[in-house]
This record gives C-alpha cells, structure tokens and sequence, in this order.
C-alpha cells in the first residue's frame, strides 16, 4: 500500500476508508509541487489468493446440490457470485482470529441496509407494491438457497466450535448485502477485494480538495465499477490498484 494512504473510520459511511494523509496532499499543493499521489500511480498490490470470487468459495464449497441451487433459484449471474462470496465471508467470519482474512472482516460495517435484508413489516411502509413485492421475492429467492444447499454445506466446512452467529440465514442475507454492496467487477466477473474497496469510502473533503483535474477526481473514485475495469488489472498473482 502506497505510504501516503492511511486507513480511518468514517462516521458518514458507518465503516473504514483508504484517504489520503490528512495534510499531505494539501501541503503539496499549496507548495507548488505536484499532488502526493497522481494519475496512475500505483498504490495498492493485493495477492489473489486474498480475493473473495465465485470461482475461489466453488473451491472452497464443493456441492453440486449449493450450485444448482443457487443456479436454479437466482437468475442473474452476478447475484450468484454474491451468494458465492458471501458463503466464503461467512467461513472467514465462523474462523475469527484463526483466518487470515479476519482483520478485514472486522472492519466491514455492520449493517448494510437492502431491500433484501428489510422485514415484510419494513417493506410495507415503503407503500409501493412494485418495490415491495420484487424486495420480498429476492428475500425468499436467498432463503431458498440458504434451505436447499448454502447452509449445509456451509455448516459441513466451517471449523467446529465456529462462531455460530456467522452461519445464521441472517448473517447469509448480511454478507450477500456486503458483496452486493463493495464488490467490483472486472470482464463479468465480480471481486470484493480488501483494501481496494475501501477507497473512496470516506468523506469526500478528505480524498480531494479540487476537482480541477478531471483525472485525479477519477482516481480518487477507483472503487466505482465504472472506473474500476480503468485502475485495476489482474497481473499474476496479484491485482494492482
């Protein structure tokens, strides 16, 4: 990670952001110099091996009954891999601290509200009928998945003695939400990448004080699917931001 980034807490997004340095972008500014981090720098290398993807939790999770479950029951391809990924967040979160990837679990928030994730009660103040009744089928469409494969073969791969609050259908509907929510997408295929998906996630005054560089304001939305095919490229085995 480039050392001018720092990882703070952000009130506004209930969670963690990649920033620039307080005062250091500033102060090279009103110097004369060029800004700390410019276009196309590289500032992040994450190993693959740290990427959460369908392709790595299918390895993981090896069950014909989960994947023609998940198949059947969720139509959109990039919905599956959110299933996918979620299973693998809920084996590193059953883990705790014996995951290597448990740091980052740690700092995801808490709560990632989705239409998804809303009580039937919840639904019905919305008083949309449309809205209402698309939230709840994709509600049952998880739980579906959860009852006809997700959780058995979840709870066949999580460590015993597990922290039993991450393999709840409620943690399922959390984690799926999360994926939804950070993971980026790179030719059709979706990657919740630690670090990389915690930029941009602060407050805006502390990433950039101008917009006069069209393309240092891009950099600092690399997190943004449409930029991220732009900053982000698979190279061996690891994925440079």
């Amino acid at each position: 990670m480039s050392p001018q980034l720092s990882l703070e807490s952000s009130v506004e997004y209930h969670g963690h952001g990649l920033v620039v340095k307080k005062g250091g972008a500033g102060q090279a500014e009103s110097s004369g110099n060029d800004p700390i981090i410019k276009h196309e720098d590289k500032i992040l290398e994450i190993p693959t091996k740290l990427l959460f993807t369908m392709e790595k939790s299918k390895q993981i999770f090896v069950s014909k009954t989960a994947s023609e479950a998940i198949r059947r029951l969720i139509s959109n391809p990039l919905d599956q891999q959110d299933v996918w990924i979620a299973m693998d967040l809920m084996l590193q979160c059953s883990k705790g601290n014996s995951s290597d990837l448990y740091p980052y679990i740690n700092l995801l928030p808490p709560d990632v509200p989705r239409l998804a994730t809303f009580t039937w009660n919840e639904l019905d103040y919305l008083q949309d009928e449309d809205l209402s009744g698309f939230a709840k089928a994709q509600a049952q469409f998880l739980q579906l998945a959860w009852n006809n494969g997700v959780e058995s073969v979840l709870l066949k791969v999580a460590p015993a003695g597990g922290n039993e609050m991450c393999q709840t259908l409620d943690a399922f509907k959390h984690y799926v939400s999360l994926s939804a929510s950070r993971a980026m997408i790179l030719d059709d295929v979706k990657y919740l990448t630690p670090m990389a998906d915690m930029i941009n996630h602060a407050d805006r005054p502390l990433l950039s004080s101008s917009r006069q560089d069209d393309a240092d304001d891009k950099k600092s939305s690399a997190s943004n699917s449409n930029n991220f095919q732009t900053y982000h490229e698979l190279q061996g085995d690891k994925l440079v931001v």
